[in-house]
């Protein structure tokens, strides 16, 4: 009981810790600790994170009309870079419409 005391509390510390709209990814250290999702899981309950996608959160920004996602740069950087390394390309197509 004491460690998932401890994994909170850390937990809670980082979350703190973040900015608003700052995007939190499970480290793969993480992965298979129980009581760190368990924690994750509470954070998101309260309403502290919002899950992102699968393995990232992120911490919202809240104003008086609700919370506020990340901006768009800060979700595309989360999906496609890991620390200072990019893991993929995101292609962004855009269409003009005639007449519009």
């Amino acid at each position: 009981m004491l460690r998932t005391v401890s994994i909170s509390i850390t937990l809670q510390r980082q979350v703190n810790s973040l900015s608003e709209g700052h995007v939190l990814p499970v480290l793969p250290e993480t992965q298979s600790n129980q009581a760190y999702f368990k924690a994750l899981s509470r954070l998101v309950q309260s309403g502290k994170l919002v899950r992102l996608e699968k393995g990232k959160y992120y911490k919202p920004k809240t104003t008086r009309f609700g919370p506020i996602r990340p901006s768009e740069s800060e979700i595309i950087k989360a999906l496609t870079q890991k620390g200072d390394e990019i893991t993929a390309t995101l292609l962004v197509m855009h269409y003009t419409i005639a007449g519009a």
